[in-house]
């Protein structure tokens, strides 16, 4: 599984970034707090990547500026009823310490 992207900022969404590594764009959940925080488009970025691949969706990548918040992801998503987008929603609010 992929764990971790280095690569430049092709696009910024409301709810993912596209991470330009040497021609291929990957597709990266993201929450806001960590959006707002990425480098202008063309910047530099190393994104650290939880993957995680389900029958019907395929493979999600949801991307961090470090690594303690993609182990505070995990660590909310392993509590029973928090998917995704409710860790991700926590980090926006509350940062790992």
């Amino acid at each position: 599984m992929i764990g971790r992207l280095r690569g430049q900022v092709a696009e910024i969404g409301e709810e993912e970034a596209l991470i330009d590594v040497m021609g291929v764009g990957y597709l990266v959940r993201c929450g806001a707090r960590t959006l707002s925080r990425l480098p202008e488009l063309g910047g530099e970025v190393v994104v650290h990547v939880e993957s995680q691949f389900g029958e019907q969706t395929g493979l999600r990548l949801y991307g961090f500026l470090s690594r303690e918040e993609r182990r505070a992801f995990v660590m909310l998503k392993d509590i029973q009823g928090v998917g995704p987008k409710a860790a991700l929603a926590v980090l926006d609010v509350l940062a790992p310490p």
